[in-house]
């Protein structure tokens, strides 16, 4: 009876030592996730805003919602687009849960003249490399299509790229409100 506690308790340290080594890499896994605010910018002097937010149903993956903040419409001179919209997509991890081996997403824009036609579908496709959990490469390949295009089974045009966009997470920058006094933190 005794080896069977004895061999009981070394079983629930042995647990508890590789659980809680689990626990923390989940930790750190989401702690340096995709999901977040980022800012990045592209190589050819672009930049955008980027929400990723985690799907309702799936906890690895979600959605892409982007804003540019400084892009060239045209592709440098190939259309006579007036602006881009901005880029709405997914992501996905990919691999073994809670460690995935990679983050890949997927997005699309359209370019469009002055009186909103579409002259051409802009779908990004690439990864996430993490530097840190607040830097971020997205590697990003851009695959040029023509509106009438199937942009999931057609062959694109022309791919630009991969390159690397830098990106930063947003951070939080609080506020200190003077109405409350200064004291001790907790």
């Amino acid at each position: 009876m005794k080896k069977h506690a004895a061999r009981m308790a070394v079983m629930a340290l042995v647990a508890l030592v590789f659980g809680s080594g689990v626990a923390q890499a989940q930790t750190e896994m989401e702690a340096c996730s995709v999901v977040g605010t980022w800012i990045m910018k592209v190589p050819s002097g672009g930049e955008l805003i980027a929400v990723v937010t985690r799907g309702a149903l799936r906890t690895s993956g979600g959605q892409i919602d982007a804003s540019w903040v400084v892009w060239e419409p045209t592709i440098a001179s190939r259309f006579a687009a007036q602006q881009t919209t901005n880029p709405k997509g997914v992501w996905e991890d990919v691999g073994v849960f809670p460690m995935p081996t990679r983050t890949n997403f997927t997005w699309i824009a359209h370019g469009m003249n002055a009186r909103g036609v579409p002259l051409y579908v802009l779908r990004g496709r690439g990864f996430v490399t993490f530097d840190g959990c607040d830097r971020a490469i997205f590697t990003t390949a851009l695959d040029l299509f023509l509106p009438q295009q199937h942009v999931w089974v057609d062959a694109p045009l022309v791919t630009l790229g991969p390159e690397p966009w830098t990106a930063t997470r947003m951070p939080v920058v609080p506020l200190v409100d003077p109405t409350v006094p200064a004291g001790p933190r907790r």
